[in-house]
């Protein structure tokens, strides 16, 4: 068990995210804190962002570039990001894979055995339609399906589903009537 500096609650080992630096191995604030903490920061960042210096050197490149090539982000000072879009699009197109585990620890917090571990106990398919393929436009990689609210991961899902069900706000109820639809006006145009 530990306690929270920010919510003052005790909790559970894995109500905290993972740390390296940390004594505990554990990060100080529990993940729902850290979770709002974010949230609080990007509507903060939204609402007023930073205003973009006319350009910026590249950190892969070391180049002097214009602003207009660089992809923006909130988690910088300047508003851009810290590579230029030339570079960062050689380095996803040089290791594909090496940059999907980055992601998945960085968004997820779940290594490349973690996904390959989740694909294995869905055989390899899509947890919503059973589909193998999980390349779909952009997609060549199962898409990480996970609650917004407590950051829980459900499955691996393939383009199509994950959008889907995005679209739908992740709500049961309007999926089912969104079924419900679909079903009623199938049975209209066959009759």
């Amino acid at each position: 068990m530990k306690k929270c500096p920010k919510c003052k609650e005790t909790k559970s080992f894995e109500e905290f995210g993972c740390s390296k630096s940390a004594k505990s191995g554990y990060q100080s604030w529990c993940k729902l804190c850290l979770r709002i903490r974010q949230q609080n920061h990007r509507i903060k960042q939204k609402a007023n962002p930073p205003s973009p210096p006319k350009s910026k050197r590249c950190s892969m490149c070391g180049q002097e570039k214009l602003a207009s090539e660089f992809t923006t982000s909130t988690n910088t000072k300047t508003g851009l990001a810290s590579a230029c879009r030339e570079c960062l699009r050689k380095l996803v197109q040089s290791n594909p894979t090496k940059e999907h585990n980055r992601y998945l620890l960085y968004q997820y917090g779940i290594t490349s055995d973690d996904y390959s571990r989740l694909l294995e106990q869905q055989n390899g398919k899509c947890a919503i339609c059973d589909s193998q393929k999980s390349i779909s436009g952009r997609f060549k990689f199962f898409c990480v399906d996970h609650d917004h609210d407590t950051g829980k991961i459900r499955g691996l899902l393939c383009g199509k589903c994950n959008a889907g069900i995005g679209l739908l706000g992740d709500d049961p109820d309007r999926l089912e009537a969104a079924t419900a639809y679909l079903r009623r006006h199938q049975c209209l145009n066959r009759k």
